[in-house]
């Protein structure tokens, strides 16, 4: 949604997009103009606001992955250590003893 000041007035238009076209659609003037600015402002704020915790949420995922990686490097010595191998990539698994 956009809002026009046009001589002190306000207009508020929506884009519309249809194909590969955008064209605009007359909304209102006035009052209507007025709030329709009030919304997309406050819209405009919420994106921002789920951005921000988005960026933080992959911040986080971030830590956990390296220390999930870390565990699994660690558990993959000490299975190795034991006597198990892990064919192609599966599970797992004791190594047979040779005779």
């Amino acid at each position: 949604m956009a809002t026009v000041d046009r001589n002190g007035r306000l207009y508020s238009y929506r884009s519309v997009r249809t194909g590969r076209r955008v064209t605009s659609v007359y909304r209102g003037a006035g009052g209507l103009a007025a709030r329709d600015a009030a919304e997309a402002a406050r819209l405009a704020h919420e994106r921002q606001r789920l951005r921000d915790w988005g960026e933080a949420l992959d911040a986080d995922e971030r830590t956990v992955l390296y220390m999930f990686r870390r565990v699994e490097e660690a558990a993959a010595a000490a299975l190795a250590d034991a006597g198990c191998h892990r064919p192609k990539r599966g599970p797992w698994r004791k190594t047979r003893a040779r005779t």
